[in-house]
């Protein structure tokens, strides 16, 4: 199973470094709930080396209906993102009746593919109200993999939801398990067939709800845990 490390500082990225882990999801801005980082600082995730660089594309807080102009500036936040040497994107559309935007979502992909990117479709995927059904559109449209809770705050509470989303895949797309991960439940995901899991490596949350001029706190006692737990070396 591979690793997936939510990030927002370069601290961070030299962390998921000495763990050897698969990726980074890069991101800013956490109290607004994660958007696209600036480009200076995906170069400088991409120059530390190691896990593979890959960026979260949302243009603002909020839904994820998008309308023509922060399409655009998706599609320009891809081509950053390109330039400055990261793997791959994260991204999802969705249209005003809460489903997946086919032909925005393809527009994205499209660029993504032309410049050699990686594609995830991420936790939009949770509002969704038929997620077998909406996972073989992903696989469809192209998409390399899927992030999600199956619509859990706590994604282990899913287990059976990910266990016929990875059923369904057939290797033709990868699952993800993402929410809430945490030593104590992160070993029921090594039954379920899913390909990855990720999570925040700092108690952002915990902080936050604390004291919003938080400090950085990266968790080694919840990386080695989580690790452990499904038996990464």
């Amino acid at each position: 199973m591979e690793i997936e490390f939510c990030i927002y500082t370069i601290e961070e990225a030299i962390v998921a470094r000495s763990y050897g882990v698969q990726r980074v999801e890069l991101c800013r801005d956490l109290h607004l709930g994660g958007l696209t980082p600036l480009g200076e600082d995906i170069q400088r995730c991409v120059d530390i080396g190691g896990p593979e660089t890959h960026v979260l594309i949302r243009p603002r807080e909020g839904d994820f209906n998008y309308g023509e102009s922060e399409l655009l500036q998706m599609k320009i936040s891809i081509q950053e993102a390109a330039r400055h040497g990261a793997y791959g994107v994260v991204f999802g559309v969705l249209d005003d009746i809460n489903s997946i935007d086919i032909e925005k979502n393809a527009e994205l992909l499209n660029l993504a593919d032309h410049l050699g990117l990686e594609t995830t479709f991420h936790r939009a995927f949770d509002g969704l109200n038929d997620h077998e059904s909406a996972l073989e559109l992903l696989i469809d449209l192209g998409f390399t993999r899927v992030l999600t809770s199956c619509g859990r705050a706590i994604a282990s509470d899913a287990v059976e939801t990910f266990r016929a989303l990875s059923h369904i895949s057939r290797a033709r797309i990868e699952v993800m398990a993402g929410g809430n991960i945490r030593p104590e439940n992160a070993h029921i995901f090594s039954g379920t067939g899913v390909n990855a899991i990720h999570f925040s490596v700092s108690n952002y949350l915990d902080r936050m709800n604390a004291d919003p001029s938080f400090d950085l706190d990266i968790d080694t006692e919840k990386i080695e845990g989580i690790l452990n737990a499904i038996k990464v070396p």
